[in-house]
């Protein structure tokens, strides 16, 4: 029975405990894999970092501003012609099940042509036969709802909140390693005021794996929902670890965190 069918049954407490263990019996014997996780632990501890999304607000002018600087950077990042000149401290990927490019149809590009420190996949594609790569892979489990998360350290050695976009993920792994300042570009976000498809930094035409204009609005909405209430707890835990996590991203829709405009 699907999730949209239990909530007229069960409390969301219930449905949100259900996932847990839906999500451990799937992950059932991978989850040492996170083990190796701990070697990242506050390894940039008070440091600075950037965090790089693929939102079309991320122009050559604002890539150009912060070149050389610790950045995070996800999915097609590669596509960039400014790739090399980043300190690139990790590189994620984590597409929604929902989404053609959870088979990873382009995950040895993104690799093979992304020179990062660390890489971090969802531990859900830890199964994919075809995931072979000579670089080495940090997985993540993602299982707790935001509202029985709480305000839980990020440990990513061990199951931890779940996230809905790469963007999330990425914050996450910025937490993990210690960074205090966290600055965020490309964050647009604006999926339900441009409805039909995602644009990018790279280019504005669709991509072949953007299926967001086949669910309705209203299920855009909930997705939506979804995304902003993960973020507001991301924001809570942040607040309570003193990390300042800005919005840089001109133009963006993610109100969460305190919003600067790029000098």
């Amino acid at each position: 029975m699907s999730h949209k069918k239990l909530k007229y049954f069960l409390p969301e407490f219930l449905i949100d405990l259900l996932r847990i263990i839906k999500k451990r019996l799937i992950t059932f014997g991978k989850l040492g894999t996170l083990k190796s996780n701990k070697r990242f632990l506050d390894r940039y501890q008070d440091d600075s970092v950037n965090i790089l999304a693929n939102g079309p607000s991320l122009t050559n002018e604002v890539q150009e501003s912060i070149l050389g600087s610790k950045v995070i950077v996800m999915n097609d990042f590669f596509k960039s012609k400014y790739k090399d000149s980043f300190d690139i401290v990790a590189l994620c990927y984590a597409e929604p099940k929902e989404s053609p490019a959870h088979n990873m149809s382009n995950v040895h590009d993104i690799l093979n042509n992304t020179n990062a420190k660390s890489y971090w996949f969802d531990i859900s594609l830890s199964y994919k036969n075809n995931f072979k790569t000579d670089k080495e892979i940090q997985f993540i489990c993602p299982g707790f709802e935001p509202e029985i998360f709480r305000n839980k350290k990020i440990e990513l050695t061990k199951m931890t909140l779940s996230y809905n976009t790469t963007a999330q993920m990425a914050i996450m792994v910025a937490i993990y390693m210690g960074f205090k300042k966290i600055s965020l570009y490309g964050f647009d976000h604006d999926w339900l005021a441009n409805p039909q498809f995602s644009k990018h930094f790279y280019s504005s035409k669709k991509d072949e794996t953007d299926e967001w204009g086949r669910f309705s609005y209203h299920q855009q909405i909930v997705i939506a929902d979804r995304i902003w209430r993960i973020y507001s707890k991301l924001n809570e835990i942040c607040i309570k670890e003193d990390i300042k996590i800005t919005n840089r991203s001109i133009g963006s829709f993610l109100d969460v965190f305190d919003q600067e405009n790029h000098k």
